[in-house]
């Protein structure tokens, strides 16, 4: 009888150690196995974000002023060249619903449109539609720092048809193609607000 017991203390202590490896071993093969994708960018992310901030614009008003002086919110800014058509003010229609989606977050937004004009300041037939968005107007002899700046995947602004959006401090963080789905800018916006210390 002694015998038999003393069988069953070895079988005993080799489970108990298989046990103590599996409990080690166990999170380093899941972390193994598990790779989970995280989150996947809709636009194209900047990096390095580039600080565009000292660009020469003048206000539809005809004030003359630097991108610099939209520090403190998240723009997004889309160029349009001599007038803002049927094409820009549907992007800019998008934006304000993008905008108005984040709730109490909406006045952390806001959204320039950036006319290219050979004419200082645009007449007034060729600003936005919405008074909801910033219009100014950048002389075609200003525009070589522009497409400097904001030139993404070799080609720039205007022509580049593009949705850029800066961070509060005047970084250029994510551009965006012309056909971008407007949820999928709003998904990205919400993650860069809410893992952002600025703004």
């Amino acid at each position: 009888m002694s015998g038999l017991a003393g069988e069953g203390k070895p079988r005993r202590g080799r489970w108990q150690l298989i046990a103590l490896i599996a409990v080690f071993i166990a999170p380093v093969l899941f972390a193994f196995v598990w790779q989970p994708t995280g989150y996947v960018n809709r636009g194209q992310l900047i990096e390095p974000p580039r600080l565009v901030s000292d660009l020469a614009m003048y206000m539809i008003d005809g004030r003359p002023t630097v991108l610099s002086s939209l520090k403190g919110k998240w723009t997004y800014v889309y160029f349009s060249h001599e007038v803002c058509d049927q094409t820009c003010n549907a992007v800019i229609e998008s934006l304000v619903r993008i905008r108005l989606s984040r709730g109490k977050h909406k006045d952390r937004i806001q959204s320039l449109v950036a006319i290219v004009s050979s004419t200082a300041p645009p007449s007034s037939n060729e600003r936005v539609s919405s008074p909801a968005v910033l219009t100014a107007y950048i002389e075609n002899s200003a525009l070589g720092p522009w497409q400097k700046a904001f030139g993404v995947e070799g080609s720039a602004p205007p022509e580049a048809g593009r949705i850029y959006l800066l961070d509060p401090l005047g970084h250029l963080m994510m551009s965006y193609p012309p056909a971008i789905d407007p949820n999928d800018i709003r998904k990205d916006l919400a993650r860069l607000m809410r893992v952002s210390r600025v703004g």
